[in-house]
């Protein structure tokens, strides 16, 4: 990722220990998209999901090879989490136009797991820029600490 010369690294995140949800901040304006790269692994099969900006509302709309949500109060992500290190979940996510304040928030979700590979899309109602990201693990069940995620602005 680093030899893409498209990509500003703006954050990394790894965790320190077990959590079922964890937030990425302050996200820096000034590109034109943003692209994610989060490789997740938990203590049993879960689906993580993203929450923007804090929001918990009805304002995500979702499609992926497993769910169809239209009004739901988080973002679907397909692949699942597992817990052998060889299972870990994959996943780029490209957020367009994050920064813009008159458009509603899409996004591109491809994923990619031992038992699920599954690409994936949906949006935010919101016309909010896009500041934080929160990775939750839809279960209950925590992520731990070799999950990472790497935050890259995409420049204009």
């Amino acid at each position: 990722m680093a030899n893409e010369p498209y990509l500003t690294a703006l954050a990394s995140f790894v965790l320190p220990g077990n959590t079922t949800s964890f937030t990425v901040s302050s996200i820096a304006a000034g590109y034109k998209d943003i692209v994610i790269y989060a490789q997740l692994r938990g203590g049993t099969s879960s689906q993580p999901n993203l929450r923007i900006n804090g929001d918990s509302g009805g304002n995500y709309d979702f499609i992926n090879n497993d769910q169809t949500n239209w009004g739901a109060g988080y973002l679907g992500m397909n692949a699942y989490i597992d817990t052998s290190t060889a299972a870990q979940a994959m996943y780029k996510i490209t957020a367009f136009s994050y920064a813009k304040t008159d458009t509603f928030k899409h996004f591109l979700i491809e994923s990619s797991s031992q038992t699920n590979p599954a690409p994936g899309g949906g949006a935010w109602r919101s016309t909010n820029a896009i500041t934080s990201i929160q990775f939750n693990a839809n279960t209950g069940t925590p992520m731990n600490s070799i999950s990472r995620v790497d935050v890259y602005g995409v420049k204009a």
